[in-house]
């Protein structure tokens, strides 16, 4: 027995005849008539008289009358909640993102997607890529923000929202900065002062010098502040994001571009293998078309 069954016995008992249940139900009489008997022959009983010329409920069709109106109201009770409580969860969404906004304006954009789409309610958490990552595996977060060299791209659909290149820095007055660009074997030969180990900007370097076979020596790892800060008093180079030298002062240091070009997208990611809610979606279309 389901709840189809116990709606066409309703429309029985409330209707009067087969003709005018089939009706409301919009199956044909034939189909009805073969649900009822389906339902006597399950429950062992008898629920229509059907010596009468019109429907008339048995005592025991009267008590599943009322057992039924019972039934299907709390089945539509359960089918609305749960519907509504989709259509919460597809309007909220909660983000993680590396703790760069300001150097790519992202802060303002994520302000005016708020203003534009005020039903959407939006979480958003700033964490370093580790943590990030392991809150994006977990699914603590429906989307992240952060590079793309950090997501598997058969695993996760991407949205380019920032685009980037890695510069090579160093004092104003460093002999290397003579050169109007730079290559990676003329920065490998300067000692380096690179981002923490754990951030994708040191595994992004690192991967560049093993890839041309390439050795490097490394002076040490910082912040960027504390990069900034210790390159003007030395012979250090280091390979740093171009967005950074627009958030971060960097007085006694300039750079120069890399040859060739080692860009740096900044994707909008979601697992592929989870639905895109329309919340999701919002986010991705304002983002993409304000890059």
């Amino acid at each position: 027995m389901n709840i189809s069954q116990l709606k066409d016995l309703i429309a029985v008992a409330e209707e009067k005849t087969f003709l005018d249940a089939a009706d409301r139900r919009s199956i044909s009489q034939s189909a009805l008539s073969k649900q009822i008997a389906r339902m006597e022959e399950e429950l062992g009983c008898s629920l229509l008289d059907r010596s009468r010329r019109k429907a008339v409920l048995t005592p025991a069709g009267k008590l599943m009358y009322e057992e039924a109106l019972r039934l299907t109201a709390d089945y539509d009770k359960a089918i609305r909640r749960l519907n509504a409580f989709r259509q919460d969860s597809a309007l909220k969404l909660s983000v993680g993102m590396l703790p760069f906004q300001a150097q790519y304006g992202l802060g303002s954009l994520l302000a005016k997607f708020s203003a534009a789409h005020p039903e959407i309610s939006l979480h958003l958490e700033e964490k370093e890529e580790e943590e990030l990552l392991d809150g994006y595996a977990a699914g603590r977060y429906d989307m992240i923000v952060c590079r793309s060299t950090m997501i598997d791209p058969d695993e996760s659909r991407m949205t380019v929202i920032c685009r980037d290149e890695l510069v090579a820095a160093a004092a104003e007055s460093h002999q290397l900065l003579k050169n109007r660009s730079i290559t990676l074997a003329q920065v490998s030969h300067c000692p380096l002062m690179l981002m923490y180990p754990y951030t994708a900007i040191y595994q992004l370097c690192m991967k560049e010098f093993q890839d041309s076979h390439l050795h490097i020596t490394l002076a040490g790892t910082a912040r960027i502040e504390t990069i900034l800060n210790y390159l003007p008093v030395g012979d250090a180079v280091s390979l740093l994001p171009r967005s950074n030298f627009r958030v971060f002062s960097h007085r006694g240091v300039s750079f120069r571009s890399v040859t060739p070009r080692i860009m740096l997208p900044v994707v909008l990611a979601h697992p592929r293998n989870h639905e895109e809610t329309p919340a999701m979606t919002a986010l991705s279309e304002f983002l993409a078309a304000a890059s």
